[in-house]
């Protein structure tokens, strides 16, 4: 029997039809969690609407100074990457001539289950005066700062209802 017959026999009964056998290793595809899958279509669709292949974009990223390769670009798309670093994100975002913050919110939401807007984005990147707390994530750190901002929105926002409790609770305006 042949080597090629041998694969052809080996196919069949792997299920070629399905995609599951892979004749570069003469073996069936593993079968491998894809993470990232919104944002790996939303990449995908970004550099079709550029009508280029993955090299094509790779090359592009090289000739603009990116950082930006080929083998990224396909890990993502393929959903093997599922904590990008934020400058292949800007890299990205920045060769498909899109919104780093909206790149960057859509793999927050898809990544964490958060839902940041543009203007509330936590920072993203190793960004001077940005740090990670102690055992922190380094893929979203968010600055002491915006914290500290945040907590001061909370806290005027208590008192302002607390006036409005009491104010309605005296019954005067």
């Amino acid at each position: 029997m042949s080597l090629q017959c041998q694969q052809q026999s080996l196919a069949e009964c792997c299920s070629v039809a399905n995609g599951d056998y892979d004749s570069r290793v003469g073996r069936t595809k593993p079968d491998r969690p894809v993470v990232l899958p919104n944002l790996a279509k939303y990449l995908i669709g970004l550099r079709n609407l550029k009508r280029w292949k993955q090299s094509q974009a790779a090359s592009m990223a090289a000739r603009r100074k990116l950082p930006v390769s080929y083998t990224a670009i396909r890990w993502l798309e393929e959903g093997k990457n599922q904590n990008p670093e934020p400058e292949l994100l800007k890299g990205l975002a920045d060769l498909y001539d899109t919104s780093y913050e909206d790149l960057a919110a859509r793999f927050i939401d898809e990544r964490y289950g958060l839902h940041p807007k543009s203007n509330d984005l936590v920072r993203h990147g190793r960004e001077e005066g940005s740090e990670t707390s102690p055992g922190g994530s380094p893929d979203v750190p968010a600055s002491a700062r915006r914290i500290a901002e945040l907590q001061a929105r909370i806290d005027s926002y208590e008192i302002e209802l607390g006036s409005m409790q009491d104010v309605a609770g005296s019954g005067s305006v």
